[in-house]
């Protein structure tokens, strides 16, 4: 939180992070083992990498203001906060 003249405070929280990674498969057995579909592709002769993929990044922003009022005695505080301010899904793999 930042104070501000006139005793207002105004901050918020910050979501940021990387697209999680993941992996390509082919959904049949390339290697002749039997059971396991889970193989990597073959490009131009190499294996896919393992976690070549990178899913979606996530970012959100949910300010805030407040600002207090009243005495030593009594005082009370009013809030107002904001959520999805960018309006946009954020969706995880």
């Amino acid at each position: 939180m930042y104070l501000l003249p006139l005793k207002v405070r105004v901050g918020g929280v910050a979501t940021l992070g990387s697209g999680l990674p993941y992996n390509f498969t082919t959904g049949t057995t390339n290697s002749g083992d039997t059971g396991a579909v889970t193989d990597r592709p073959v490009i131009n002769g190499a294996v896919v990498g393992r976690n070549a993929g990178h899913g979606h990044a996530l970012d959100d922003f949910a300010p805030a203001r407040e600002r207090g009022f009243g005495t030593e005695r009594v005082h009370m505080d009013r809030r107002a906060e904001a959520f999805n301010v960018f309006n946009h899904a954020n969706f995880v793999n």
